[in-house]
């Protein structure tokens, strides 16, 4: 799970994804890696982490180190950034929470994948800056815990199907 992104506008509040790690784990008996962006990487989130059983707090990672364990990722949830694209093109099934400012028919994510999203009025707004939203991104903030959970879960549902699927051939 990888909660950073460049702009503020695109992250999903940070105690949802504390919140989403627990269930995670608790749910799919995996081990949930977390990894967390600076700007909102703090004293209480470091706590709560070690509050959380099955989430285990990320240190920064040089490039290639963090591409590997990517690659060998069972899902990737993360917001709109760069890593949710890298692990998609490495194959790993991705649930990405995004604002709905792209058509993501067309700019969506290599390798199929889960794009959550909320249908506002507002989408396709273009904005990067998330003050000058005056709504202060409720695209991305009201996405519930539970809509990426149930996601992340079907991810994990599909993926034993397919497993099932091609041991039997």
């Amino acid at each position: 799970v990888h909660s950073g992104a460049r702009h503020p506008i695109n992250r999903w509040p940070i105690e949802n994804f504390l919140t989403l790690c627990a269930a995670l784990a608790a749910e799919s008996g995996r081990d949930v890696l977390l990894f967390v962006d600076g700007d909102t990487l703090n004293d209480a989130v470091r706590v709560r982490c070690t509050e959380l059983p099955g989430v285990t707090l990320m240190d920064h990672l040089p490039m290639d180190a963090f591409d590997a364990l990517v690659a060998q990722a069972a899902l990737f949830v993360a917001n709109d950034t760069g890593p949710k694209h890298l692990a998609a093109a490495r194959g790993v099934p991705v649930v990405s929470i995004a604002i709905p400012r792209l058509n993501w028919e067309e700019w969506g994510q290599n390798q199929g994948g889960v794009i959550l999203s909320r249908a506002v009025p507002c989408a396709g707004c273009g904005l990067n800056n998330r003050d000058a939203c005056g709504r202060d991104a409720a695209c991305i903030t009201t996405i519930s815990v539970e809509t990426v959970l149930k996601a992340a879960l079907d991810v994990f549902e599909q993926s034993k199907i397919e497993y099932k699927r091609m041991s039997q051939d």
